[in-house]
């Protein structure tokens, strides 16, 4: 990850093992887009390659593939870490990786409750009319969303707004929103007191929630 501007831009790449195939991709956040250009925060684009000669196969969007990939990580935790009997799902942050979250998490758990946190309620309204009909799905504030079984937190935030007393005893937390250094979702009191799993130790050490 580094700084460009006034945003972070990465860089991820794979190789397809046997799939005879590599790809890299170039991914962006940029905050003021919304407001300022009426564009994206968050968009992508991969190069799909030869892995024999480098030849660039095709030019991939990778802004949707971003989306679908962040809520199928979270998925992965929830689905080895989140209590079996899992029925309520908490978002903080109704952007568009909140619609991805709960699409995710619910291919894993029989979700039926959802409360989604967010300061816009415009975006909190949205997202409620995307899924009603589908869930039991409302707006509520963050210690809300926290005592769900499971809570996904999908915001750019440096100062910490999920404290200790905001999330349930047993409820699992997917902490998706530091992807970056300096950003910082939960209390550092929270973090002390809970049970960190992590799936790369040395990108831990400049992004996500512990860096």
């Amino acid at each position: 990850v580094a700084r460009v501007r006034e945003a972070d831009t990465a860089e991820s790449t794979a190789d397809g093992g046997g799939w005879d195939a590599a790809g890299v991709k170039w991914v962006n956040a940029h905050p003021s887009n919304p407001a300022d250009r009426d564009l994206p925060t968050v968009m992508g684009t991969m190069i799909y390659s030869d892995p024999e000669t480098g030849f660039p196969l095709a030019i991939l969007d990778g802004t949707t593939l971003t989306m679908k990939r962040t809520g199928a990580a979270a998925a992965v935790a929830t689905d080895h870490l989140a209590v079996p009997d899992a029925t309520s799902l908490g978002i903080v942050g109704a952007g568009v990786q909140s619609y991805t979250q709960l699409e995710a998490i619910a291919e894993v758990r029989d979700i039926e409750e959802v409360v989604v946190s967010d300061l816009d309620e415009e975006r909190v309204e949205a997202f409620v009319d995307a899924f009603d009909g589908r869930f039991d799905v409302r707006g509520g504030s963050v210690a809300e969303a926290g005592h769900c079984d499971v809570l996904s937190t999908v915001t750019p935030v440096e100062d910490p707004i999920v404290d200790p007393d905001d999330v349930g005893a047993h409820t699992h937390v997917n902490a998706m929103g530091a992807d970056a250094a300096g950003k910082h979702e939960l209390a550092d009191e929270l973090l002390a007191d809970a049970a960190i799993v992590i799936d790369d130790r040395e990108q831990c050490t400049h992004s996500g929630e512990i860096n």
